[in-house]
């Protein structure tokens, strides 16, 4: 029991080069009933055209044009039909040739008529917010779908899941690096553009698997995630002390980022789990207090063990911090902080996390004992997040087998007199 389905020219025209001439489809299909084996064949109209020698191996070539939408439909056609016979073989009654055509042409026309690219982007939000996606998720999804229909408007492109292809890839890329921005700046950065790219492809995926479409051109090797290695932003022991010793009692918006900074530098909290910051969360343990969370992006459960410092802050407080300010007035917050303590460095919210782990990194912590407060799943992962360099990775390196690689001589690399 098979299908098999071709396509080809119709040879009724087939002496006819000087124009394009109607596709059509073949399908053949076996089965096994009471009468023995049996075989049917029909053929179809697929409503496109090509010319001869520009259709081969069910796909006509790349210089045609619309060639995408034309490759597209004949692989709705493909699927469609193969997904009928599946249901006829769980049935074990296969229908005449005429009932699978028209049940086929049918079913491919629903298809077109009712499936909208940018409705469906709008069902797969819903469907994420439902899933309990996290609010960062929700924000980006929205903000790729604002990019989405601002480019379809601007550059006259149809958006639907067969021009999910190189060409709005390369349209759509032009698009980012040429949109306005507020504030009068121009232009989204490559990482950017490869996290919408990241999101336009879990998407497809998403809605491959519920059997919206059946396009593959985003998984060509060309339609890639870009993503530009970024300089690690961390502070030292002694930065993050000088942020933590500023008088900012006058300035309690500042004092307030402050005291929740220096709790990610000393916990590895992102800003999405501030708020949960509570004295429910606390406990007392033998030798001290631990912080219990559960994290918002990874759902994780963790146990951070509080500092002394950290610990000051909840007390502070009353051991319940107030609400943080929003993200983006704590970074804005942020610049400030740091220009006050002297540090020349673009600090934000997530630089608490990258923070604690070079730190605890370069105290020479077991990674698996940090990578279980940070919650990162894998080692690969966790060492995106440390701002140790080349030069200070060897010498921690050095440092951690001294006996191997500390060495006493000093100028080998100096030039030797020779006596002539």
């Amino acid at each position: 029991m098979s299908i098999a389905i071709s396509y080809h020219i119709n040879k009724s025209s087939r002496y006819d080069t000087s124009s394009e001439l109607a596709i059509i489809g073949r399908i053949s299909y076996s089965f096994l009933d009471e009468f023995g084996n049996q075989k049917r064949v029909f053929k179809f109209s697929t409503g496109e055209k090509c010319k001869i020698g520009k259709l081969k191996n069910g796909k006509v070539a790349s210089a045609i044009a619309d060639s995408t939408r034309i490759n597209s439909k004949l692989a709705d056609y493909t699927f469609e039909a193969k997904k009928l016979y599946n249901s006829f073989e769980e049935k074990k009654s296969f229908p005449q040739p005429e009932v699978f055509r028209d049940m086929l042409l049918g079913k491919t026309k629903k298809v077109e008529e009712e499936r909208n690219f940018m409705s469906d982007f709008d069902t797969y939000i819903s469907n994420q917010i439902d899933n309990g996606t996290s609010l960062t998720f929700q924000k980006n999804l929205n903000r790729l779908k604002f990019r989405l229909n601002e480019f379809s408007e601007k550059s006259r492109y149809s958006l639907d899941y067969t021009t999910i292809n190189l060409t709005f890839y390369a349209k759509f890329r032009a698009y980012c690096r040429n949109v306005e921005l507020k504030g009068g700046a121009k232009g989204l950065n490559d990482n950017t553009f490869g996290g919408y790219i990241k999101l336009i492809k879990s998407f497809m995926n998403y809605a491959l698997a519920e059997g919206w479409h059946n396009s593959n051109f985003y998984k060509h090797k060309k339609f890639a995630i870009i993503n530009e290695a970024k300089p690690i932003i961390a502070l030292t022991e002694n930065e993050l002390l000088a942020i933590h010793e500023l008088d900012l009692s006058k300035r309690k918006g500042l004092e307030l980022t402050r005291d929740y900074f220096v709790l990610a530098c000393e916990t590895a909290l992102r800003y999405s789990d501030y708020g949960k910051l509570r004295k429910l969360n606390i406990e007392e343990v033998e030798n001290g207090y631990n912080l219990k969370v559960k994290t918002q992006k990874t759902k994780a459960h963790i146990i951070v063990p509080l500092s002394k410092v950290a610990i000051s802050i909840f007390e502070k407080y009353g051991l319940n911090i107030p609400p943080p300010p929003t993200n983006q007035k704590m970074n804005k917050n942020l610049k400030v902080i740091a220009s006050l303590a002297e540090i020349d460095k673009l600090i934000g919210t997530h630089t608490g996390r990258r923070t604690f782990c070079t730190i605890q990194y370069n105290a020479k912590m077991p990674i698996q004992w940090i990578m279980k407060i940070s919650s990162h799943k894998t080692e690969r992962e966790f060492y995106k997040y440390i701002g140790v360099d080349e030069k200070e990775n060897a010498e921690l390196f050095r440092n951690a087998q001294s006996e191997k690689y500390a060495i006493d001589t000093k100028g080998l690399l100096k030039p030797k007199m020779r006596i002539a």
